[in-house]
């Protein structure tokens, strides 16, 4: 049977590794570009004629699993982005604005609702993308520190 001082014991034990692995690596910054560019690529693929979207999305697809691979070599670990925590919020706005800009940027899908050309949403999508990434990774990094 487990004593109540052995759980919080336990509990103390998981909150100091996690916090000693989170010092341990970190995630190279050219990662944050790479997670950006896949993000300017959804918004250029919608863009391409449609014999060309499934090749477009296939390679994006890869490209995210290529991603996923670096990320646990790099750190020992992949994080889901929709886990719980103050991350969430961030993970869907950044999707929030992902969908907006395939909207407002593709001519041929919704022509009404063009606000940027397709250069300027490829480009859009990849400064956004670059940024929430990064910003993700901080948020989650002084989750962790705090031991939440």
């Amino acid at each position: 049977m487990t004593h109540e001082q052995d759980a919080a014991e336990a509990l103390a034990a998981m909150r100091r590794a996690r916090v000693r692995a989170n010092t341990i690596r970190r995630l190279p910054f050219a990662y944050h570009f790479a997670f950006g560019a896949m993000m300017a690529g959804f918004v250029a693929a919608v863009n391409l004629p449609t014999w060309a979207l499934g090749f477009a999305m296939a390679g994006l697809i890869g490209f995210g699993v290529l991603l996923y691979q670096w990320q646990r070599r790099a750190t020992g670990r992949w994080v889901n982005g929709y886990r719980a925590g103050r991350t969430l919020p961030l993970t869907f706005l950044a999707v929030a604005v992902l969908v907006g800009l395939l909207l407002t940027s593709n001519p041929h899908g919704a022509p009404n609702l063009n606000l940027f050309t397709p250069l300027q949403g490829v480009l859009l999508a990849f400064g956004v993308g670059t940024g929430f990434d990064w910003l993700w990774v901080k948020i989650y990094d002084r989750e962790q520190s705090a031991g939440r």
